[in-house]
């Protein structure tokens, strides 16, 4: 199997920050265990991080600090794509239903990706993308496309009268 180019939304990484237990951070880290895949964002998707960093760090109930720190960390397999001025808004256009999602296209074709992971699958049109070789998926889609399993549940323990919740996750490979 070659190289599999996947341009990841704003909102996968925004996800993955705000909330540690999660698909998100799995899909993110990915890359890591799967080294076929290569991820990628635009310069316009690292701009509006850093727009929103305060906001997401306070979200996330951290500093403004550790939150650059764990964010360098989950994108250090992460590969930014130049793709300001690449291509004409206007063509862009024919394949979402949100101006805002036209660079995330523009990121797909600048880099190769077969793939879009993002929540908003909703702002893709994807029968305009199919042609062009790109499928719109989420990160669990895109994961059990790949032949993992995602498993994640809530743990409760009773001692001594008291009940305590933990969240656990797990990712599999399945046996095919």
């Amino acid at each position: 199997m070659g190289k599999i180019v996947v341009a990841v939304d704003t909102n996968v990484i925004f996800s993955a920050m705000i909330r540690d237990e999660g698909i998100s951070r799995a899909f993110l880290l990915l890359s890591i265990i799967h080294p076929e895949v290569k991820l990628v964002i635009s310069d316009v998707i690292r701009e509006e991080i850093d727009e929103h960093s305060v906001e997401i760090s306070r979200k996330a109930g951290m500093p403004i600090a550790l939150f650059y720190k764990g964010l360098n960390k989950l994108l250090s397999n992460v590969r930014v794509v130049n793709v300001k001025g690449k291509f004409d808004k206007e063509y862009l256009l024919r394949f979402v239903k949100d101006r805002d999602d036209a660079y995330v296209v523009a990121l797909a074709f600048s880099s190769g990706a077969r793939y879009i992971v993002t929540y908003n699958k909703k702002h893709f049109k994807m029968k305009a993308l199919s042609p062009k070789g790109v499928k719109i998926r989420t990160p669990s889609e895109f994961i059990n496309e790949l032949g993992y399993l995602w498993a994640d549940r809530f743990v409760e323990k009773k001692g001594k009268g008291v009940i305590k919740k933990k969240y656990s996750w797990r990712l599999l490979k399945r046996h095919r």
